[in-house]
């Protein structure tokens, strides 16, 4: 039983859902399990994919030998998302690029705001356009936290190191000729296909290997891409976006710690200060609802309450700033 689209509460229990396959083989079994968990799209909550999707690469899960301290003896330090082979970084690389071009492509047909990569695939320039496309791209890691600062490089910083060029052949039969380029390092090249399943697009490689992403969000240059289950957050530049980073000023950076942020959705219950209150560390600052629970939210630090953002009864997204310190 399955439905394309379904909300979930903030009273959600934390079992979402369960997902079984099979077939002849354990390795098909695991080849059908890795694509659809690439083809999960699940939004607002959080959830274990990117783990589940990481055990699937592990040699000991894919033999079969494994006990109940696999997670212990795999992860003794804790799962902080997939590590990129260099064959997978290059892949991310040219799906990031790939889906700007695709974007800038239909926002030249279909006016600025664009398409998305389902509704437009590009073909072969004509004799009056480019025959290839240019961007930079920087990968910053795994997805930063709700509430954390842009990692789009600014001021110069980051484009340097790290950064590497792309540039895209659009071919025929909608397949592309990405080449990349990293300082420091040899050149790359790729020959990709391209095709949409909604928010979900598969890349296929000449030699028939399939690789699937997700664009979770995009918010000006900055894309947010699930790839082997873990997002990662990439700057995606053109080649006038790239050199005018140097003459951009840097956003001041937000004090944490001068306030009380939402750890997940939830509804807030309960409000405990008002301004002017000065609080002693540990004290109880606000009550959020979230996953049928009531999770009491409290001051780190000695501090004086300077506004509060938000009112009672009210759902909050994770990230939310709910009070605010002096």
């Amino acid at each position: 039983y399955q439905r394309r689209v379904h909300v979930i509460s903030v009273f959600y229990d934390p079992m979402i859902c369960k997902l079984i396959t099979h077939a002849k083989t354990r390795k098909e079994s695991i080849d059908k399990c890795r694509q659809a968990l690439d083809f999960y799209i699940i939004k607002g909550v959080k959830h274990n994919i990117s783990l589940l999707r990481d055990v699937l690469e592990q040699p000991r899960y894919q033999s079969g030998e494994i006990s109940t301290k696999f997670i212990q003896q795999t992860y003794p330090n804790g799962f902080h998302g997939h590590k990129l082979s260099a064959a997978e970084s290059d892949n991310l690389l040219a799906a990031s690029a790939l889906t700007r071009l695709v974007k800038d492509l239909a926002a030249q047909t279909t006016g600025p705001a664009g398409a998305g990569v389902a509704s437009y695939v590009p073909t072969p320039s004509g004799p009056t356009g480019p025959t290839s496309y240019q961007y930079t791209v920087v990968n910053h890691g795994t997805h930063k936290e709700p509430g954390q600062d842009s990692c789009i490089a600014v001021g110069g910083a980051g484009l340097k190191d790290g950064a590497t060029t792309v540039t895209i052949q659009p071919l025929a039969d909608h397949k592309y000729k990405v080449s990349l380029q990293t300082e420091g390092a040899p050149a790359r090249e790729l020959t990709l296909g391209l095709c949409a399943h909604g928010p979900a697009v598969s890349l296929t490689h000449c030699d028939g290997t399939i690789l699937n992403y997700q664009i979770v969000n995009q918010q000006s240059l900055e894309y947010q891409v699930q790839f082997v289950g873990t997002v990662y957050t990439l700057s995606v530049m053109s080649s006038a976006e790239a050199s005018g980073m140097q003459y951009m000023k840097a956003k001041p950076k937000v004090d944490k710690q001068k306030f009380v942020v939402a750890p997940m959705p939830g509804v807030l219950v309960g409000l405990l200060v008002q301004p002017g209150q000065s609080l002693v560390p540990g004290q109880e600052v606000c009550v959020l609802e979230a996953m049928k629970m009531r999770n009491m939210l409290r001051c780190e630090v000695a501090a004086k309450v300077k506004k509060v953002h938000i009112n009672v009864g009210s759902a909050v997204e994770e990230g939310a700033f709910l009070v605010e310190f002096e």
